[in-house]
């Protein structure tokens, strides 16, 4: 009952602790939520001063550009007119056809000679002036009508200029680095009249390089009415440069272009005045924009941590560290800059960081790409590049996407070492120019990827992402809540205790699954018990364990009580490194067992190994020794790495006064090992410690490295046996053997005659008499099977 509740309470605990961080970030989130909208309602009452003002400027610039192009019309007008004189003269302002102009001239002599017929009687004179006087009007209307010929693009042009609406628009500072869209990083859009009141957004504008850098420039747009946004001409203002006018639509612009550039340079000159107004007008709409993006993004992570525990029920990853992952993911979909360029998820295999990477892409519904190694790399030189380009092109035609790339250390090798090749050395460097360089894809794609041996990723890939994050082992609370899961999959009505939570420490989720569908195999039709549960997970354990004898015990073993008692607490210490952890109590790092030869120090290990239910890895100096300078190195990290995957883990090394000698006593090998070892115990990868413990033994202590010998905490000697362990040794030696007699009465006598004998002496001795009475009885019965083991047997 009392283990029941201990669980229970256990659960409970975990449970409000996940809850109460939460909870804390939700708190938190709706505070800054409050103080956004503070700050946003502050901005809107801003722009609502601020906003009529730019309103009625805009309207008076409207005015004025009407008005401007009425003026000019009216001055080229007149213009025209005195270029067509010579047109009135000869009244080819009339008819400027050839038929038109004889047709002209005809009818305007036949009418004064008619004239002059009519009135002969006044004089010779009056034929002359009848002529004029039909002339001279005539002349008046040809001058007018060449010019209103060639006024006629120019009144068009006016004509069309005064449908359009007017709208102010602030470029930003700064370029966007988008290559379609350089000006995406406006400060704002600016609201105008004749094509609504709607504020207008001015960031996905492109002008032309041929027209040089606009930044930090203001603009008068003339765009298309009834609320449309089509922009037909810009004038930049001369706000510290000249003003310049910009082409948009070109069937237009061909048409009218010659004939608004004066209008529009003359409406930018005047527009000057308004210039401070708009410009304020712009910051305070970036400021709240900015503030309702802010207000957005937090309404999304509240409502991601809504769905953290339905959603993410069963990925065992510590709440800040998802927390963490989600506001990236969060951050590249609201398309706010600057946008994350992606994450490293490492950790040990079978942690779920593929699962992460399928519920990212479920989270953030968006596109998503997986890829492994084989799905980069061409089967020639020179494919690799194209074939990456061509994955590229791909998620952006999905963009937003998230681009997934599992075991990421092979397709991302350092390039230059050892490991790599020149497909490795291609892929590395097309991946960086689509990433990062100079086809950045900010804001398109991100790139999530995952491994289990970040150290081999090239550094110029690691410098991209923009964040690494450490998927670990699940601890207790984690395993209990997958276990939930999994038994529940699986119909197991087997309730997770306490018991079953430790036996499966240091256990990944896949690791985990595992051993519940080798619980539903070998118990098909058949209830599971928390036994058969901790029998298999034991099972498991072990299986890249160092095998070890399963029948050891701690009967078999003689051990000074108290050097007994602090190995059995020292398992179960291990067992809870976990909670022992979490009240900020570390378990010791390592112990060394020293002493004579053959005093059971190899056994001692192999008992703890078994009886402890850890992990357990044991090596030997040929083991860890290579060929070649630091490859050794290398080896002892790998040792590590192994046994951090399965921690907490038993790490037993032998004769350790081999593997780690004083330095500048041996050989440079054995240096590499010392330096580490040193490294691995307390070193750059001493966040492991409380789950890693190192055993060691050794005959000679005083041979050992100083350095290593002092992160051994505790130091155990295990010397020669004395009368009464003697007495053990032999009753253990002779159980379960054919005896001709009393072992109670012969032990002793035997055990007295010894002294000084090792355990394995001891053995060997037994082992000795044996082979003797073996010898005998196929001497005499021909049958080994009929022996019997004799006193005299011990003699010799």
């Amino acid at each position: 009952m009392a283990a029941s509740d201990g669980t229970t309470a256990t659960a409970a605990a975990t449970a409000e602790k996940r809850g109460n961080y939460l909870q804390t970030l939700r708190v938190r989130l709706l505070d800054d939520l409050e103080k956004t909208q503070v700050l946003a309602e502050a901005g809107q009452a801003e722009l609502s001063r601020v906003l009529p003002q730019a309103e009625r400027a805009t309207q008076e610039t409207l005015e004025f550009a009407r008005e401007e192009a009425k003026r000019q019309y009216r001055r080229q007008l007149v213009k025209y007119r005195l270029r067509s004189i010579i047109d009135g003269i000869f009244l080819t302002g009339i008819a400027p056809s050839v038929k038109g102009f004889v047709a002209v001239w005809v009818f305007t002599l036949l009418l004064a000679v008619g004239l002059s017929l009519g009135f002969s009687g006044m004089g010779s004179w009056f034929s002359v002036w009848g002529f004029l006087a039909i002339w001279l009007p005539l002349a008046v209307l040809a001058v007018f009508l060449a010019a209103r010929r060639k006024a006629r693009s120019l009144r068009e042009a006016v004509a069309a200029l005064g449908t359009l609406g007017l709208r102010f628009g602030c470029f930003d500072e700064h370029e966007s680095g988008d290559p379609a869209f350089p000006y995406r990083a406006a400060l704002g859009p600016v609201a105008g009249v004749g094509a609504g009141s709607a504020p207008w957004d001015t960031n996905n504008f492109t002008i032309d390089k041929r027209f040089g850098s606009q930044q930090g420039s203001m603009f008068l747009f003339f765009v298309e009415p009834g609320g449309r946004h089509d922009v037909r001409a810009a004038f930049r203002l001369p706000t510290g440069v000249q003003a310049q006018a910009i082409p948009f639509h070109q069937e237009s612009w061909d048409k009218h272009g010659p004939h608004w550039v004066p209008i529009g340079v003359a409406v930018a000159n005047h527009a000057m005045t308004h210039v401070p107004l708009f410009q304020a007008l712009a910051r305070a709409i970036d400021e709240h924009g900015r503030h309702l993006e802010t207000i957005r993004s937090i309404q999304k992570r509240i409502e991601t941590l809504a769905g953290v525990e339905k959603n993410w029920a069963d990925v065992a990853v510590d709440m800040p560290v998802l927390d963490q992952l989600l506001k990236l993911v969060d951050l590249f979909m609201s398309g706010r800059k600057p946008s994350p360029k992606g994450v490293l998820l490492y950790g040990p295999p079978g942690t779920g960081k593929t699962l992460i990477a399928r519920k990212l892409a479920k989270h953030a519904d968006c596109g998503f790409k997986a890829l492994t190694i084989s799905d980069l790399k061409s089967e020639h030189i020179g494919g690799t590049g194209q074939l990456v380009k061509k994955i590229w092109q791909e998620c952006r035609k999905q963009a937003p996407c998230i681009l997934f790339i599992d075991e990421c250390e092979s397709a991302f090798a350092k390039r230059g070492g050892l490991n790599t090749d020149q497909f490795s050395e291609e892929l590395v460097q097309t991946f960086l120019s689509e990433w990062d360089g100079f086809n950045e894809s900010s804001g398109q794609v991100f790139v999530v990827a995952a491994t289990n041996q970040r150290e081999r990723i090239d550094n110029a890939i690691m410098s991209r992402f923009t964040t690494s994050l450490h998927i670990a082992a699940p601890d207790a609370a984690g395993r209990r809540r997958i276990l939930g899961n999994e038994l529940g999959k699986a119909r197991i009505g087997l309730h997770v205790t306490e018991a079953m939570v430790q036996e499966t420490s240091g256990m990944a989720g896949r690791e985990l699954h595992t051993l519940v569908a080798t619980l539903v195999a070998e118990h098909l039709g058949a209830e599971v018990s928390e036994a058969d549960f901790l029998a298999e997970a034991r099972k498991l354990r072990g299986k890249s364990s160092t095998n070890v004898e399963s029948r050891l015990g701690w009967d078999d073993i003689v051990l000074p009580e108290q050097t007994r008692d602090e190995f059995q607490s020292l398992g179960k210490e291990l067992r809870h490194a976990e909670e022992l952890a979490a009240m900020n109590i570390s378990v010791p790092r390592g112990i060394l067992l020293y002493g004579p030869p053959g005093t059971g120090k190899t056994q001692l290990a192999r008992v703890l190994a078994q009886q402890s239910g850890l992990s357990f890895l044991a090596k030997s100096s040929s083991e860890l020794k290579a060929g070649w300078i630091g490859q050794s190195a290398a080896k002892v990290s790998e040792l590590f790495e192994q046994a951090r995957g399965m921690a907490p883990c038993l790490v037993f090394l032998d004769e350790i006064d081999a593997i780690s000698p004083q330095r500048g006593s041996s050989d440079s090998f054995s240096d590499d090992i010392v330096a580490q070892l040193l490294q691995e115990l307390d070193g750059v990868k001493s966040s492991s410690a409380g789950k890693v413990f190192l055993l060691a033994a050794t005959n000679h202590p005083e041979k050992i490295d100083a350095a290593v010998l002092s992160r051994l905490d505790r130091k155990i000697e295990l010397g020669l046996p004395g009368q009464a362990a003697r007495e053990a040794i032999l009753h253990l030696q002779l159980a379960g053997k054919p005896l001709a007699f009393e072992a109670n009465q012969v032990v002793p006598a035997l055990a007295a005659r010894t002294e000084g004998l090792s355990g394995r002496d001891l053995a060997s001795l037994v082992t000795a008499a044996a082979r003797k009475a073996v010898q005998r009885a196929l001497k005499e019965t021909g049958d080994p099977t009929r022996l019997s083991l004799r006193v005299e047997d011990f003699d010799g």
